[in-house]
């Protein structure tokens, strides 16, 4: 992928000092979360924040839940009391954020900035980030949200790696939708586990006007602008559509059904191999518009389409082109991890078969809520066309 410069945001670096880029635009921040505001408050209880790290609640014994349940509300019950000075010594990510403001955030910036937390899928993640956005609130912050990835943890590298490519999509969507409201995109990295912020830094130099974070043993922000070039990434992704798409709902595959693929695209771990975060965040930025094209063909041996297929779906518009690729990658999961996806749905057709037809898979469900009409013979299925649902 070659490098061109991007004169939209050397423009709006220029335009944008340290000084008056908070005061003239608002913010969104991404902050991540790590369990600082717990371990300042019970330093005595970090043997049990360890053996737990990881655990979601369902993992936790009955007297883990009850112990957790009581510092929880004792700390939520101490940071009633904080002032930004002392909620910064408290949390690594609430000095990282009032650092920001430089302790001191306006009425109005408390109203119109957003504040996006996101911890890790456990439940002491969970706990710290809704012990922060209550802090946050209580402070006067109006928009505070939760971003929520299943599998973000440490435990398991298989689902941290399947929870990374659910992230990328989220953060492409999210800073595109803010971005486009006249928003300034910030990461702030004080807090959080290293794991997921070297992703998320990877991420911020591509898609956030700055990450920040605060310098170890002092109060001193340090900013990191975003990089000032762009992917020249269409050609690459268009070459390779088919594997880029098999990877992203695969997650991984053996290095050896990859030949011809860009080694500098892939992330390896011993003899299986996945899409790098730069890849996948390329992808991420490019898939709407791809996807909103045509009907690409499909990527799998498993799915195939019949004679009237594209037909029917001729002369549909882009957001619904998009829904379709979006099925097809959902039908060939269910192929080749026999996961049956909620929004695809694919069941029999009650009633008569309609023509070849044997199953029906929601194409979307609003406006005409339209379906896919298919059918299977041995291990493969055929999309036979797209229609109105059996109503």
């Amino acid at each position: 992928m070659r490098l061109l410069l991007d004169s939209q945001v050397i423009a709006s670096d220029l335009a944008h000092t340290p000084h008056t880029r908070n005061a003239t635009m608002p913010n969104l921040i991404l902050t991540t979360c790590g369990t600082s505001i717990l371990t300042n408050g019970f330093p005595e209880q970090r043997a049990l924040f360890a053996q737990v790290a990881n655990h979601r609640e369902a993992d936790l014994s009955s007297d883990q839940l009850a112990t957790l349940e009581v510092l929880r509300v004792q700390r939520n019950d101490s940071l009633d009391l904080l002032t930004p000075p002392d909620a910064a010594k408290a949390s690594a990510e609430l000095n990282g954020i009032l650092a920001h403001y430089a302790l001191a955030p306006s009425e109005e910036q408390k109203r119109r900035d957003v504040h996006v937390l996101l911890a890790s899928d456990t439940y002491l993640g969970r706990m710290t980030r809704d012990l922060a956005a209550h802090w946050l609130r209580g402070f006067g912050f109006a928009q505070v949200v939760p971003l929520d990835v299943t599998d973000l943890r440490t435990s398991s590298l298989e689902d941290f790696r399947a929870a990374t490519a659910d992230l990328t999509v989220k953060l492409e969507e999210l800073t595109h939708t803010y971005r486009s409201s006249g928003h300034r995109i910030h990461f702030n990295l004080t807090g959080g586990f290293k794991s997921v912020n070297a992703f998320i830094q990877l991420l911020g130099s591509l898609w956030a006007d700055e990450v920040f974070f605060v310098f170890e043993s002092s109060s001193e922000l340090i900013r990191i602008p975003r990089l000032p070039f762009r992917l020249d990434d269409e050609g690459i992704i268009r070459e390779h559509l088919a594997t880029f798409r098999r990877l992203v709902v695969l997650n991984s595959e053996h290095l050896s059904t990859l030949t011809g693929f860009p080694d500098g695209l892939l992330l390896v771990i011993g003899d299986e191999a996945c899409l790098s975060p730069w890849a996948e965040a390329a992808f991420a930025a490019r898939r709407t518009s791809l996807y909103g094209e045509a009907v690409h063909p499909s990527w799998t041996d498993g799915v195939r389409f019949g004679p009237s297929f594209l037909k029917s779906t001729a002369g549909l518009p882009p957001d619904r082109l998009r829904l379709i690729n979006e099925r097809i990658d959902d039908l060939a999961r269910l192929v080749h991890t026999g996961h049956n996806i909620k929004r695809l749905d694919l069941k029999p057709i009650k009633g008569k078969p309609q023509g070849d037809s044997t199953h029906e898979a929601d194409a979307w469900s609003d406006g005409s809520a339209d379906r896919l009409f298919l059918h299977k013979d041995s291990q493969v299925w055929t999309l036979d066309r797209l229609g109105p649902a059996l109503h």
